[in-house]
């Protein structure tokens, strides 16, 4: 019996539409970015104007706006904004130490760099 061409699947990676319309399709992760930097502009812009007066605390507010556009939109690389400054805040609070091995000692099996690098659990 010949052997079947066995299919993959493709697209595993990509995020799924939650939302779809005539004119915008957005994921999950994309309507929680909008939404969230909404409120959060709504809230700025409302706090702001018990001190300032009404349009100059929007304008104040604005840039928290665009923060959250900038999440749901903007792809560096492939990948989103949160997913990079997610990697730089692990990369700023755990600390790496690097420590030398024995020059003189036996050669390793494998192809070891003379540095080995070693994550600290606190």
């Amino acid at each position: 019996m010949a052997r079947q061409p066995t299919r993959l699947p493709s697209g595993l990676n990509d995020e799924g539409y939650f939302l779809t319309t005539s004119m915008i399709s957005l994921t999950l992760r994309q309507l929680m970015a909008l939404l969230g930097g909404g409120m959060l502009f709504y809230l700025g812009a409302e706090i702001l104007n018990n001190f300032l007066p009404g349009p100059i605390a929007w304008v104040l507010a604005l840039p928290i706006l665009l923060t959250g556009v900038a999440f749901a939109f903007i792809k560096r690389k492939g990948r989103p904004i949160d997913d990079w400054l997610g990697d730089k805040l692990r990369f700023l609070i755990e600390p790496t130490v690097y420590t030398m091995r024995d020059p003189n000692a036996e050669e390793p099996e494998s192809d070891e760099a003379e540095w080995t690098e070693e994550k600290i659990r606190g």
